[in-house]
Order: C-alpha cells, then sequence, then structure tokens
C-alpha cells in the first residue's frame, strides 16, 4: 500500500470483544485451523503444516485436529487428517474456537480476523513465518513454518500457562 500510496495507514482489523465467549477448552485436547483451506491463507503450505500438526499431536490417542469445511483445498487438509467442521454463524464459530487448546492461524504472513479472535478469547495462537511489520510483542507462538508441529506439541503440555504467558486477549484490547 505504501508503494501505491506514501501515506497509506495500516488499519487494525476491529475486534469485538463483547461477543466472544469465555476461553472453556474441550475435555479432549483440540488443535483448531480457524482460517478457510486456499492460497490466499497460505497452501500448499497451510497444508504442509496440517500434516505436520497431523503428525506431532494428532493420531486416535492424540489431539483432536479440526478445522472449516470451507476453501477448494479443505478435501486435503481432511485427507492429513484434519476434522472438518462446516461453515456455521458467527457466534457457534467462536463457541468452537473457545473449546479449542490452540490455533494455528493461516501462513499467509498475517493475522486476520479468525486468529484475532481465537487470541482474544485466549487460545495460544501459533503465527508461522510472520511477514515484516509486525511488532515484536505480537501476542503469538510466532515461530518459522518447519517449527509449527513442535509449538503445537509445547503449547498442548500447558496451553493455560502459555495462554496466560501470550497474553492474547489484553493484546487485542489494545491493538484491534
Amino acid at each position: 500500500a505504501e508503494r501505491a500510496r506514501p501515506d497509506a495507514e495500516y488499519l487494525p482489523i476491529p475486534v469485538n470483544m463483547a461477543e466472544l465467549p469465555a476461553w472453556v477448552p474441550a475435555p479432549r485436547p483440540r488443535v483448531i485451523f480457524p482460517s478457510r483451506w486456499d492460497a490466499s491463507k497460505g497452501g500448499d503450505t497451510l497444508l504442509q503444516v496440517a500434516a505436520d500438526v497431523v503428525a506431532a499431536v494428532g493420531g486416535p490417542n492424540g489431539a483432536d485436529i479440526v478445522g472449516l469445511d470451507w476453501g477448494d483445498r479443505a478435501a486435503e487438509a481432511a485427507e492429513l487428517g484434519v476434522r472438518l467442521i462446516p461453515k456455521m454463524p458467527k457466534q457457534q464459530f467462536l463457541q468452537e474456537l473457545a473449546q479449542a487448546h490452540v490455533a494455528v492461524g493461516q501462513v499467509a504472513g498475517i493475522l486476520a480476523t479468525s486468529e484475532l479472535e481465537a487470541m482474544g478469547i485466549g487460545v495460544p495462537t501459533i503465527f508461522a513465518d510472520q511477514v515484516d511489520g509486525y511488532s515484536e510483542d505480537l501476542a503469538t507462538i510466532s515461530v518459522s513454518r518447519s517449527d509449527v508441529g513442535q509449538a503445537a506439541r509445547e503449547a498442548l503440555a500447558d496451553p493455560v500457562t502459555t495462554s496466560q504467558k501470550l497474553q492474547g486477549p489484553e493484546y487485542i484490547r489494545v491493538h484491534h
């Protein structure tokens, strides 16, 4: 945007904290991919990250790996072991987010509304390969794409403490 117009300014995505439910993780550990499965959200890279997360923490005795049944790559995510949930009304989706122990953001270098809502709820959110321009105090688990599976394993070991350290809700209140 600055190349097109030098006085361009970043306008944060607004998040309505009043509509976010309390964070109440499900009884079984749950990792959620809150973005749709398509090129704009990371495409091949997002699918590779999903495969890494499934290998690191999924399986019959592992975490429930969940994602939206949305986007032209959703079927591929399901083939990797991601349990797809249907598109749903926003409040129902927010309740789904609130049951996750960990969220894995899109792998397009930015945070979008779903990731910000997960952070606002308090769900520890993994953010891979962020683009330049984000502040150093970003309230995410910021890693390279090759480290997302390990980051999910570490966050699942103690999601409550991880959430407290990240302070996602406070970050969203101040910045979004």
